[in-house]
């Protein structure tokens, strides 16, 4: 059995076993973070739209701070305009 395989099995039995969302190991010091942060842009009656991702550096000071940080920062991102043409 290659050696992928049996890491990707490893973890779906973790995942399925668990019902708490699995994070990866943070170290007691860490004081950086990665959040992903999704945006999607939509115009009124057209059936397209764009979706991007933005990978971003956080500094806080535990996980649940940078957890609230990031999401701070996807809501900065929410807004609506109106299109006048």
């Amino acid at each position: 059995m290659a050696h992928d395989t049996l890491v990707n099995d490893s973890w779906q039995n973790i995942l399925r076993d668990t019902k708490e969302p699995v994070m990866g190991f943070v170290p007691k010091d860490a004081q950086w973070y990665l959040a992903e942060i999704v945006q999607e842009l939509t115009v009124a009656e057209d059936l397209r739209n764009v979706v991007w991702h933005n990978l971003t550096l956080i500094h806080a000071s535990s996980p649940d701070d940078a957890y609230e940080r990031a999401i701070a920062l996807g809501k900065l991102g929410d807004t609506e305009y109106l299109n006048t043409a």
